[in-house]
């Protein structure tokens, strides 16, 4: 059915065509490889690679009595090689491995803004807000922003910190009710 004009679409009403998702360029496979040597990968590179895996086929239904074209979106690589990973798997196993992904290919992805002040490694955002005596802080601050571990450890660090925070404050009022 024609969302515009709700006719029925019969073989001879209306065209279909298919407008195939991004192949694969002598550019996309040496991203690609510099990727998977976990290489660091500048802004352009990393647009036209999220370009290739977000790349989708479309089938365009047009309908002949008012020429209008509906699109039908496919799946992206990206999903489609979700689905193939993981087929076989429980669909628990599987919603733990997608986080992974979308961490990886967000960090991949930092403002310039970030960029500037995380290369100086003077700026606020990269020091810890109070510092715990005992514990040294972590060297993760002192790499720039692009590394793909950077906030992952930061965050990591983080959880940490607010874990042996609270540790302690559990451990003052089993002290104080001792008293």
């Amino acid at each position: 059915i024609c969302p515009y004009c709700f006719q029925f679409l019969v073989p001879d009403n209306h065209r279909v065509r298919l407008k195939p998702k991004m192949k694969v360029t002598p550019r996309i496979e040496s991203v690609l490889r510099r990727e998977a040597k976990n290489h660091k990968l500048n802004m352009k590179q990393t647009k036209l690679l999220r370009k290739y895996r977000d790349s989708r086929s479309v089938v365009l239904v047009t309908c002949n009595s008012c020429n209008k074209t509906t699109k039908h979106y496919g799946n992206s690589r990206d999903s489609l090689a979700a689905m193939t990973h993981h087929s076989g798997t429980p669909a628990i196993r599987s919603g733990l491995k997608t986080p992974d992904r979308k961490i990886s290919s967000a960090n991949k992805m930092t403002p310039a803004s970030c960029s500037r002040s995380g290369s100086k490694g003077k700026s606020p955002s990269s020091l810890p807000r109070a510092f715990v005596p005992g514990q040294t802080p972590n060297n993760s601050f002192s790499k720039t922003p692009r590394n793909s571990k950077y906030h992952f450890s930061k965050l990591k660090w983080m959880l940490n910190l607010e874990e042996k925070e609270e540790s302690q404050k559990a451990d003052l009022k089993t002290f104080l009710t001792l008293l």
